[in-house]
């Protein structure tokens, strides 16, 4: 069936949670709509009334069970997907975020994810895994030694 609806536009915030050996917390997700699995970032859709700040709060609470301390804005990203038979643009914007008590005990779970790990940038950097963002390897460094940018980066897609 063909796609006849306008796309959306949808404000989504997204977490660089960092655990207290500074590893990053990764969802692995999966869908019909992709062959392959990748790792992403927990967050989601900023929803009415809400700003990027309590939407990253909330997510982590649902997506992983736990209280954060949000740090900021460090990067930004723009892109495009099909939710079900809408198309999408999807504006994100990535914040820093500190776990002192990492359990990973999700509330409200995705249906998309189907793993979770804290990785190190090494591990990362090892891995023949697909990330989103997909310069993950890139720029993840420099905010894992506490050096972030003055304005939000745009980490591609």
């Amino acid at each position: 069936m063909a796609n006849n609806l306008s796309p959306i536009t949808r404000p989504a915030a997204r977490l660089i949670i960092l655990d207290p050996d500074n590893r990053v917390l990764l969802l692995k997700a999966s869908s019909a709509a992709r062959e392959t699995p990748f790792w992403v970032m927990p967050g989601g859709g900023v929803e009415p009334g809400e700003s990027f700040e309590q939407a990253a709060l909330r997510e982590a609470r649902e997506e992983c069970g736990f209280e954060v301390r949000l740090g900021p804005c460090v990067w930004i990203r723009r892109h495009r997907y099909q939710g079900g038979n809408q198309s999408i643009n999807q504006y994100e914007r990535f914040f820093v975020a500190h776990a002192a008590d990492p359990a990973y005990a999700p509330i409200s779970p995705d249906s998309y994810v189907v793993d979770h790990r804290w990785w190190t940038l090494e591990a990362i950097q090892a891995s023949d895994e697909i990330f989103a963002p997909r310069n993950l390897r890139k720029f993840l460094g420099p905010i894992l030694e506490g050096d972030y940018p003055e304005r939000p980066i745009d980490c591609g897609v």
